[in-house]
């Protein structure tokens, strides 16, 4: 309402710059909660059938109390995955990152949103050069160097004027509105025109049917609290910083102390039960509160069961907790939330990997309960919902000095690591973890930390660097003779000799790997590294031996009970079968492997059997079923965000391409 204006704006722009064959660049200002994102969005989804080859949509997290502003090298990495480019071949360097950008996007027609930005610096890296590309910013600060540099036609939004927030107000609250026509005006210019506040202000009159206009905007001229601006105005802030505070105090005491303690949450949103670890009370409280602040637009509710700040009421949450709460009280409230996800990681792990040995914890702190799973499934998801969060739990954890936390992460987490394989997220808060434990002389723990690390490494395409840390964690851990530790970073160092086409090497790692497995009698351990060595020799030429090794492991992990390494070592013979052309043994492999991964949720490794069979039904000669097996494929990786998704889709456009060559094939 009221940015119609604006619109035509930005679309004349685009129309100007289209004849001028430059690329437009619009910089959308204004104070928080003016309607910048929410006009960004909405402008870009009317216009975004003009930029065929997609769309790059980036939150720089200009002005998010909780998160240091997004380095613009991490947001380029997030582009060029997203535009295909494979996780080796990305540079390391920002400058080198802004070039790959600009040649990946040349002669190509992309609409780029860049949100929340904190200044033209942060930006700038960002641009492509095409001039068939549109890039629009959105920033609480005036972007005066990218107009004055880059060209940007910048667009300042303005308040609401009094009459387009009356009319807000009408649209949400009604008749009341209409039969009070000053104190709506009122009401109008204290909210400082701002969409936000004015609806904030809105939805808590329609929730209180007795509560007249008059007596809240009574509230609102009597109430203002101190919150640090974050627009280019003070007026606009001290209209919005009432408006919270009128919502605030007017909570149960109860649902004003969890307004404090969520904005602890380290992470961008959270659930019921981590809130209720914030809180130190029950899941049953803790609803009950978090219904209240999500009622009075204290609190967001971006998904079913998941609950978020607004950035701004974020910032004034944590400016109550610091003068309301003691030090230690908020510390403490930051140590149970911690805690609480560690122990509910551990649970999760014990029910994807039963066999694997739990890591020895402490016991939960008072005040935490951690979720326990009755399957797979629910465990998956919880790992899932959390991922961004655990990787944030973990940084916050080594800055603030938890160092349980910090340090048996990572360790908690490796199986989860190995199956979703979420590196390019989880990698630096690995090293600040490691950090950790090397100054707290916590060998065990190094040596899970530095074995994640060489898996993530390995898994990057970066053996060489993988075996650095295979290395080192094998020192460690036989520093401390971890048998079992010493075991599975063989089995690493041979993944990486794999890769290397160095089989032998590969072949003595894995072996010495069984024999320390059947030393400590884990045939689990044992399946698994005999799996890796059937793969060995796979790449020896002993196919024969290969398919014996690879029986006998998915005999030994199907007793164990563990589908998905059953059905990873599945799909490893049914590759050893494809190079035999021993059509009707690989496929049933295959589809079984399948089978069993996509029913336990594991989409990678579903992803990496339909590449495999899509790539046996090309040799066998059955194109059809080839581009079947490559779109699932393709489909699960991009799911997953995985660089993969671009090699899977380039084998389905040469197929295409093919069959149109064909005579007769299309």
């Amino acid at each position: 309402m009221g940015r119609d204006t604006s619109m035509r704006q930005m679309t004349d722009e685009v129309g100007r710059a289209t004849v001028g064959k430059w690329m437009p660049l619009i910089g959308i200002d204004g104070p928080a909660g003016i309607g910048k994102t929410a006009l960004a969005v909405a402008w870009a989804h009317d216009i975004a059938d003009r930029y065929p080859d997609g769309t790059l949509f980036a939150n720089l997290r200009g002005h998010d109390p909780s998160n240091k502003p997004a380095d613009p090298a991490d947001v380029l990495q997030d582009f060029l995955f997203a535009l295909g480019m494979p996780p080796e071949a990305v540079p390391g360097h920002l400058e080198a990152r802004a070039a790959s950008l600009r040649t990946m996007l040349r002669n190509q027609r992309v609409l780029l949103v860049l949100d929340n930005a904190v200044d033209s610096d942060q930006v700038r890296p960002l641009l492509p050069s095409s001039s068939g590309c549109l890039v629009v910013v959105t920033s609480r600060t005036r972007l005066g160097g990218l107009c004055a540099r880059d060209g940007a036609v910048r667009l300042t939004l303005a308040p609401l004027s009094d009459a387009e927030g009356v009319a807000l107000l009408t649209l949400v609250v009604g008749r009341r509105v209409t039969d009070d026509q000053e104190a709506a005006h009122e009401l109008a210019r204290q909210c400082g025109g701002l969409p936000l506040a004015l609806r904030i202000a809105a939805e808590r009159v329609t929730n209180h049917e007795h509560l007249a206009l008059p007596r809240l905007t009574g509230i609102m001229s009597s109430r203002s609290r101190r919150l640090d601006a974050l627009s280019a105005g003070g007026d606009e802030s001290t209209t919005i910083r009432a408006v919270f505070s009128w919502s605030y105090v007017a909570q149960p005491a109860e649902a004003a102390c969890l307004f404090r303690m969520l904005s602890l949450h380290p992470g961008p949103t959270f659930g019921l039960d981590a809130a209720a670890a914030l809180a130190g009370a029950t899941t049953q409280q803790t609803q009950r509160w978090l219904d209240r602040l999500v009622d009075a637009h204290l609190l967001e509710q971006p998904d079913l069961g998941r609950y978020s700040f607004h950035d701004l009421i974020r910032l004034y949450a944590s400016e109550r907790a610091e003068i309301e709460e003691s030090e230690g009280d908020r510390r403490a409230a930051l140590g149970r939330v911690l805690d609480w996800y560690l122990h509910t990681a551990a649970a999760a792990m014990h029910s994807l990997s039963p066999q694997r040995e739990p890591i020895i914890l402490d016991d939960p702190v008072t005040g935490v309960t951690p979720i326990t799973f009755d399957d797979i499934d629910a465990a998956s998801t919880w790992c899932e919902d959390e991922l961004k969060n655990l990787a944030v739990v973990t940084r916050v954890a080594a800055e603030q000095g938890f160092v349980q936390v910090a340090t048996a992460m990572p360790a908690v987490l490796c199986d989860y690591f190995y199956r979703r394989k979420p590196w390019s997220l989880w990698t630096r808060a690995h090293m600040l973890s490691l950090d950790v434990a090397r100054r707290q002389g916590h060998a065990a723990r190094q040596g899970w930390i530095l074995n994640n690390l060489g898996n993530a490494h390995i898994d990057l395409g970066q053996p060489r660097t993988a075996i650095r840390f295979y290395d080192e964690a094998l020192r460690v851990r036989r520093s401390i003779d971890d048998r079992s530790g010493q075991a599975w970073s063989r089995v690493g160092l041979g993944r990486c000799y794999a890769a290397l086409t160095e089989p032998r090497h590969a072949a003595h790692h894995f072996a010495r790997a069984m024999h320390g497995f059947a030393d400590l009698g884990d045939r689990w351990g044992w399946a698994i590294a005999l799996s890796y060595l059937g793969d060995t020799c796979r790449l020896l030429g002993q196919h024969r031996t290969a398919i014996d090794y690879h029986h006998q492991a998915v005999e030994v992990l199907r007793e164990l009970g563990d589908r998905q390494a059953e059905g990873c070592s599945l799909e490893k013979l049914g590759a050893v079968y494809s190079d035999l052309e021993d059509w009707p043994s690989a496929i049933e492999s295959l589809h079984h492997a399948g089978t069993i991964l996509g029913e336990i949720g594991d989409r990678w490794g579903y992803a990496q059997t339909m590449t495999t069979l899509g790539d046996l039904q090309q040799r066998k000669g059955s194109p059809d079923l080839a581009s079947a097996a490559w779109q699932d494929a393709a489909n699960a990786f991009e799911e997953l965000q995985d660089p993969r998704a671009s090699t899977v889709r380039g084998k389905l456009e040469r197929l295409r391409e093919e069959q149109v060559s064909i005579p007769g094939g299309g």
